[in-house]
């Protein structure tokens, strides 16, 4: 037990080193490339959900109209959601290029918003995966309901079709009751 925590703690500081000697600039790069990232993302998905929005028809074609209102609404809060996420790719650029001792304020300024507006994001997408959860749930409880109540018009349609079958068939052992209760006269 002893040599597993020492060999841990053996591993981290060989580590610690490597991050250690790992330059400024590089990490600086690997911020903008995922701040460039988180950019890119935020505006293809406002524009991906833009044209859901305003052309609703020829994106989810012919829908009932409770499904196309979700649809449209669901478009419209993807489309904030990634409004934001571009805001905090900016706001992460921002807060990379400006350096923290020349300006302190503008740099802290930039930092605070990228966690607000990430926070604020995080709350929409909460939202938007609710609203589609309560949404879905309630239409499969309806397609449930509309499965039993088709199973049991098809439950009724067969007895009544056996019924039929068992009437429109000549019954030979009432025939011969027939004629064995004629035959005391």
């Amino acid at each position: 037990m002893r040599g597993l925590i020492f060999g841990d703690l053996e591993r981290w500081a060989s580590a610690a080193t490597i991050f250690a000697e790992t330059s400024i600039s590089t990490v600086r790069w690997i911020g903008v490339i995922v701040a460039g990232f988180v950019l890119a993302f935020g505006i293809w998905q406002v524009r991906e959900q833009r044209d859901r929005v305003r052309r609703p028809k020829a994106r989810f074609g012919a829908q009932p109209e409770k499904e196309f209102e979700f649809l449209k609404r669901q478009a419209f809060r993807r489309m904030q959601t990634g409004g934001l996420a571009a805001i905090v790719g900016f706001l992460m650029l921002v807060g990379l290029h400006v350096p923290a001792q020349d300006a302190p304020g503008w740099w802290a300024s930039a930092w605070l918003g990228v966690l607000f507006f990430s926070g604020w994001a995080a709350l929409l997408a909460l939202v938007d995966a609710t609203s589609t959860w309560l949404h879905y749930s309630s239409e499969s409880a309806q397609t449930d309901a509309e499965k039993i109540l088709l199973e049991y018009q098809m439950k009724k349609m067969r007895e009544q079709a056996e019924r039929a079958a068992d009437d429109a068939k000549p019954n030979p052992t009432s025939q011969n009751e027939k004629t064995t209760e004629k035959k005391p006269e």
